[in-house]
C-alpha cells in the first residue's frame, strides 16, 4: 500500500525532491529552459516591432 500525506495523497518517495537543492547540472538545465522561453518572447516582440515598422515604410495595408 503507498505511503499517505496528511492530505491523503500518495508521496511515492519523492520527498526528497522538495527537500535537497538542486544539482549543478538541474540548474543548469532549468536556466536553460527558463531563458528559452524568455529569447523566445524577445524574439517574438522584435519581430512584431519590425512588422511594425516595415508596414509604413511600404506602405502596406
Amino acid at each position: 500500500m503507498p505511503d499517505l500525506n496528511q492530505a491523503g495523497a500518495s508521496t511515492l518517495g519523492l520527498d526528497h525532491l522538495e527537500q535537497d537543492r538542486l544539482a549543478k547540472g538541474q540548474r543548469s538545465l532549468l536556466m536553460l529552459s527558463v531563458g528559452g522561453v524568455f529569447l523566445d518572447g524577445y524574439d517574438i516582440t522584435i519581430i512584431s516591432l519590425g512588422l511594425l515598422q516595415l508596414k509604413g515604410q511600404f506602405h502596406m495595408n
